[in-house]
């Protein structure tokens, strides 16, 4: 299976948890002609960074912009929309760090033997939502976002809603490695990790845990118990070569990390004279 060929069985298999909102569809097409209207007048001093205030619930708008599906997060949050004026363009929010392979290796090496549970709260964030949406997309808004998140002023910000030292952020592309994240300035590639994703049926969830009764019935499961712990059971029953009527396949995610924040002013510059301009004027030539 070639790579493009995973991720379109991996949206499509996520495109069955997903239920469209006319409303959020016609509201980016209308969104989409504001941002058209803007393009040659493009001007970064109009960049604006406020709470989160779209009208619509998060997890609802997330999933009707992106192909990926999205589980409300646990723990602490930092949700913020980026504006041209009063023009949308992104959304990215900060997250408490779920810990991969790739990351718990980086931060090892950075921090020895002190690394802990206190440590990866006070020092670690993770960029959990980076999605631009709208015409502007074409011209590198999502390069935008991601130059947002991981500027200084957005990490002070964090720092003082939590008491926290952010001193390294984090962030994975669920498809491999990412052209969004690709060539940003301060956001290094530490490779691909592989693991299962934790989005599963009913049907599905009903089977692993009829089936992990079945060959564990000593060991209780809570009724509450959540996807990545039932993916923990799933795993436990294939090493155990207990078959499921499905197979969950594992999945390689682009890992990257930045541990140097500069200033907004500084980052939008940048995007605005290495990206948007360049990528604008190419649009121009050929269209």
């Amino acid at each position: 299976m070639t790579n493009s060929d995973y991720k379109e069985r991996l949206r499509s298999y996520y495109k069955q948890f997903k239920k469209e909102n006319r409303q959020i569809k016609y509201w980016l097409e209308y969104i989409s002609r504001l941002q058209q209207k803007i393009l040659n007048s493009f001007n970064i001093q109009n960049i604006k960074i406020k709470d989160y205030d779209l009208p619509f619930k998060k997890t609802e708008f997330i999933n009707n912009i992106s192909s990926f599906f999205y589980k409300k997060r646990v723990g602490r949050k930092l949700d913020k929309v980026i504006y041209y004026n009063n023009i949308p363009l992104a959304y990215i929010q900060l997250s408490s760090p779920v810990i991969n392979t790739r990351i718990n290796d980086y931060l090892k090496e950075k921090y020895k033997d002190s690394l802990n549970f206190n440590l990866l709260n006070e020092k670690v964030v993770e960029l959990s939502i980076c999605i631009a949406f709208g015409y502007l997309t074409r011209y590198l808004t999502g390069k935008l976002a991601a130059f947002v998140s991981i500027s200084k002023e957005i990490i002070e910000e964090y720092n003082q809603k939590y008491n926290t030292k952010i001193e390294v952020l984090f962030t994975t592309s669920i498809y491999g490695k990412s052209s969004l994240y690709n060539r940003i300035r301060n956001l290094k590639y530490l490779g691909l990790t592989e693991g299962y994703h934790s989005i599963l049926t009913k049907e599905q969830i009903k089977e692993i845990k009829e089936k992990y009764q079945q060959y564990f019935p000593h060991r209780k499961i809570k009724e509450t118990a959540q996807a990545e712990h039932l993916i923990r059971l799933y795993d436990h029953l294939q090493k155990k070569g207990i078959s499921l009527s499905f197979k969950i396949e594992k999945h390689k995610r682009g890992v990257y990390v930045c541990n140097t924040f500069l200033s907004l002013k500084e980052n939008l510059e940048y995007w605005y004279n290495r990206w948007f301009v360049p990528r604008r004027e190419r649009l121009k030539d050929t269209s």
